[in-house]
């Protein structure tokens, strides 16, 4: 499982997305019991055992769980979230994400891999 993207150029096509592995791809994971001690503080480090998250980004499964709150962080030094600017490439400009994408909203969908359908190469999807 690696990371795809797709850039939409009309209504027609759908909508631009990147899709990647929520366990090997965010920076910071932390799960909490419903109820059980504090949440992380938004604009604080969130807390992730060292060794948790080396098996995490090794892709060790997450088994999700309806009755735990999850928080997690996603950062780059190549993308400003919430400027919504394009930066640090060699040689350019800091720019728009605009410029490239047009005004699109952004969408978060999980979902899991329920594995090959069928044998034909094909992932089938279950969005949660």
């Amino acid at each position: 499982q690696g990371f795809t993207s797709f850039l939409s150029d009309s209504l027609k096509s759908g909508p631009s997305y990147l899709s990647f592995p929520v366990g090997t791809s965010m920076d910071r994971f932390h799960a909490a019991d419903i109820g059980e001690g504090p949440l992380p503080v938004l604009g604080q480090e969130i807390p992730e055992d060292a060794e948790s998250m080396k098996q995490r980004k090794k892709g060790a499964k997450i088994e999700w769980d309806t009755g735990k709150v999850y928080t997690m962080a996603l950062w780059s030094a190549y993308f400003d979230w919430l400027d919504w600017q394009i930066l640090n490439l060699p040689g350019i400009r800091p720019f728009s994400a605009t410029s490239v994408a047009g005004v699109q909203p952004i969408r978060m969908t999980l979902f899991t891999d329920e594995g090959e359908n069928g044998g034909t190469g094909e992932k089938k999807l279950k969005r949660n």
